[in-house]
């Protein structure tokens, strides 16, 4: 046999040899990804668990209005104004959001009604430092608020 084709023979063994090595070397990564996968899986059902365990208070709530997760903030806010039919300050409507499955924070909720505010045409007012009702309420009284009649 020639020199040239054992040259050859040669290095095809050689890329045989590599080829080998990465395959065991994909096997492994591969390996990795699913590990990868599998723990992904694994803490997006842990946090959707979480998510769904409620106070027995909140979950009385959500039985009584459904769920409010997919909401905005700010229609949220409105729901729980609209229903309280009277102003609150951001302290107490923050409870009655959490109470239908809001999660966010204080500073979102709150930030969610000021922008909404400044845009213009806001279903709230700012009637003092901190609270807030709603601009509908211009001109009635609060008995005319819980019965439902405007003014």
């Amino acid at each position: 046999m020639s020199t040239a084709i054992q040259s050859l023979r040669n290095q095809l063994e050689a890329k045989r040899q590599d080829v080998r090595r990465l395959q065991a070397q994909l096997h492994h990564v591969q390996g990795n990804i699913e590990g990868l996968e599998n723990a992904i899986e694994t803490l997006e059902r842990a946090e959707k668990r979480q998510a769904r365990q409620l106070s027995p208070a909140s979950m009385a709530m959500e039985e009584l209005f459904g769920k409010s997760k997919k909401m905005k903030l700010e229609d949220l806010a409105y729901q729980v104004l609209k229903e309280a039919s009277k102003p609150l300050t951001g302290d107490q409507i923050i409870p009655l959001m959490a109470a239908r499955g809001c999660t966010s924070s204080k500073q979102s909720i709150l930030g969610a009604i000021y922008r909404s505010m400044k845009i213009g045409n806001s279903p709230f007012l700012k009637l003092d430092s901190g609270v807030f009702g709603l601009s509908e309420w211009a001109g009635e009284s609060e008995e005319e608020r819980a019965a439902g009649t405007g003014g």
